[in-house]
């Protein structure tokens, strides 16, 4: 059990010291090519206006929580 203790909290410790300190938590695009209704953009959020209320994207344009893919 110890051991399987120090294996993670080696990884931990290795993925905090390599993960970027300013790492971004949502990413802005566009996408010309997709209709309003592609469901690539049904999940995205959109930036809050001046109010502070978000509404769904259109023209394309998308902002996804960071996901980063397992390499």
């Amino acid at each position: 059990m110890l051991v399987l203790a120090a294996i993670t909290l080696g990884g931990v410790l290795q993925a905090r010291a390599t993960w970027p300190a300013n790492d971004v938590e949502t990413l802005e695009h566009v996408h010309d090519d997709l209709d309003d209704g592609h469901p690539h953009l049904h999940d995205a959020i959109s930036p809050p206006n001046k109010a502070g209320a978000t509404s769904t994207p259109t023209s394309g344009s998308s902002i996804h929580r960071s996901v980063r893919p397992s390499e």
